[in-house]
């Protein structure tokens, strides 16, 4: 389902705009709906006898700013947090942020210096 994908600070889902490469679609950790799917379908796998483990990685928010040791193998200087590739403000985040804030992050100039919302993510 789309609707459970990370949207970037520039409205775009990472279902079809994924940060870093094709690879990085992400969905948003904070939807219930999103640990429903997936407890489904990890479950439906972890039931197959021929399977002694999952190794879950990547459940949470891409990264903001990389590594700088990948800058290169992305072409990237990150010298500061760029819109496309900050998550989330999908309206579940968004809404869910200014209900215990009172601070309509959409709204707000620069996100990157609102601490309140890095903490509300991480």
């Amino acid at each position: 389902d789309p609707e459970l994908y990370a949207i970037n600070g520039l409205g775009e889902s990472a279902f079809n705009k994924p940060a870093y490469g094709d690879y990085y679609k992400f969905l948003c950790p904070s939807r219930e709906e999103v640990y429903q799917f997936l407890a489904g379908l990890y479950g439906s796998i972890a039931d197959l006898p021929e399977v002694d483990g999952i190794h879950l990685d990547y459940i949470r928010f891409p990264d903001v700013i990389l590594a700088e040791g990948l800058w290169a193998k992305y072409k990237l200087v990150m010298d500061r947090e760029y819109p496309q590739f900050d998550y989330c403000y999908c309206d579940h985040c968004v809404n869910g942020f200014k209900e215990k804030t009172g601070i309509d992050i959409k709204s707000v100039e620069d996100p990157s210096q609102v601490e309140e919302w890095k903490q509300y993510r991480y």
